[in-house]
Formats: structure tokens, sequence, C-alpha cells
């Protein structure tokens, strides 16, 4: 389960555009200019964030390495390039 924390992490972590609602925060993903999704954060509760794998087009496990530092941004980058849902040249390191 995601805490309310290791979502603001994540959406951190990928440089997301945050805006404050009065129920909950969304913060809008964007990797190289593409838009990858929106991942509410809940307030108030420390419900579980169930929502936001999905919304990242990852498993849990790999939301839980991101959200705790295990898959950093640039790992993170190639997983929807995989899929198709991010075009354009991968870096080369």
């Amino acid at each position: 389960m995601l805490t309310r924390r290791e979502v603001r992490t994540i959406a951190e972590k990928l440089g997301a555009e945050v805006q404050h609602r009065k129920r909950h925060s969304v913060a809008t993903v964007r990797i190289e200019g593409t838009y990858i999704g929106r991942i509410g954060i809940q307030r108030g509760t420390q419900a579980g964030h169930y929502h936001v794998p999905r919304q990242l087009l990852l498993p849990m496990s790999q939301t839980l390495a991101l959200a705790r530092c295990n898959l950093s941004k640039e790992g993170y980058t190639r997983i929807p390039r995989g899929k198709g849902k991010l075009v354009g040249k991968e870096r080369v390191h």
C-alpha cells in the first residue's frame, strides 16, 4: 500500500506539477513534455493510494521502488517508453 508521503515523494521525484484542491491534490506527470498521467493525492486520511500504479503505468512493486528510491526518474522513463507511451530518442549515458 502506498502512503500519502510516498505518493508526494513520487510526484516530487518525477517533477510533477501539483495543484492543491480542497479535498486532495493532483499531480500531473509529464516526461520529456509528454503527458503520462495524473496522480490524486488524498488528504486527511491514511487511505491507500491504490490508483497510483495504474496512473503511472507501473505494477505496484515498481511504484514502491520509485517511492523508496530504488528506481530513479531515468529508470522510470524507460518504462513508459518501452510500452510505447513515450516516443523519442533514448538518452545514452
